[in-house]
């Protein structure tokens, strides 16, 4: 089972017209399904604030958009996810690789895994992990829920889930 095909298929599901993505060795099969989906504008980018900004004005112009990204990048953009999307109220879908986890074996890795839930939470981000295949339905529920309350939501992909136990 191609566990990015999937994702990519709820993506396609969810009406996603525009993609800006940063690399990461997680997400990489998804991005590179992204850039040759002929219906999604993809946007590669170096920065993960251009991401956001990005993905935020994609909402004004009514383009359904996600971010993907690694753990790292994440952590280094939730103050612009707070000071733009929360006080504006502007949906930003983020789908992230949970780095850092018991299983992902990188000492350089490790501070993300121990902080990135603690910010998420002081910031009230709503966040779901999706650690097994059959989880992969939910990615419509998620970017709904993102849409509606009209804040960040971060789509967590496990080690398990990208890379399979080892």
């Amino acid at each position: 089972m191609d566990v990015h095909a999937n994702i990519h298929a709820e993506l396609v599901k969810c009406n996603v017209r525009l993609a800006a993505t940063l690399p990461d060795d997680w997400t990489a099969p998804l991005i590179r399904r992204l850039a040759d989906d002929p219906a999604i504008r993809h946007v590669p980018v170096a920065r993960e604030a251009e991401a956001v900004a990005i993905c935020s004005g994609a909402f004004f112009g009514g383009v359904r958009a996600v971010v993907v990204m690694g753990g790292t990048g994440l952590l280094t953009c939730t103050g612009e996810l707070a000071t733009l999307n929360l006080r504006h109220q502007i949906p930003v879908f983020c789908i992230v690789s949970q780095r850092g986890s018991i299983d992902d074996h990188r000492v350089y890795q490790e501070v993300q895994g121990r902080r990135t839930r603690a910010v998420l939470e002081a910031y009230d981000f709503p966040y779901h992990t999706i650690d097994r295949p059959e989880e992969i339905a939910c990615v419509p529920d998620a970017y709904e829920a993102c849409r509606l309350q009209k804040r960040p939501f971060i789509l967590f992909l496990s080690r398990r889930l990208v890379k399979g136990s080892r």
